[in-house]
């Protein structure tokens, strides 16, 4: 199991999966269970191989990226997470676009699941988030 000896990981997998935290999260730090705390995890079956992959490290939101292997499976797998208590911007916009740069480089198909915090289905409100932002 690689749930990187964090407890509350290993207690959150179902039996048969596995989870990829991202590396920069250490097991001894301290968590104040008075604030909601997100963060990007993968959990996946083990019968697949995964790997992590270093894609880049980006200001305004959590990532982790793992290439996934299986039977007839092979794709690569991205778990986002913005906290919705920043603003949206145009940063998180240019970061997020890089990401997806950097991801064209494995020529596997690519999932990207999680948390952005950002109403992209109404394009006004896109709008007016960046610019309240600036």
């Amino acid at each position: 199991m690689n749930h990187g000896n964090c407890p509350s990981l290993i207690a959150c997998a179902p039996p048969g999966f596995e989870a990829r935290p991202r590396d920069d999260v250490a097991d001894s730090d301290p968590v104040d269970m008075a604030v909601n705390h997100g963060g990007a995890v993968l959990f996946y079956h083990s019968s697949l191989h995964a790997k992590r992959i270093n894609l880049s490290s980006y200001e305004s939101f959590e990532h982790i990226a793992v290439y996934i292997n299986g039977r007839s499976l092979t794709l690569l797998f991205i778990v986002i997470y913005r906290p919705g208590s920043k603003a949206v911007s145009s940063a998180f916009f240019d970061e997020f676009a890089h990401l997806l740069e950097n991801s064209d480089t494995y020529a596997v198909s690519l999932v990207i699941v999680g948390d952005i915090n950002v109403h992209i289905d109404v394009p006004d409100m896109t709008q007016r988030q960046v610019q309240q932002s600036a």
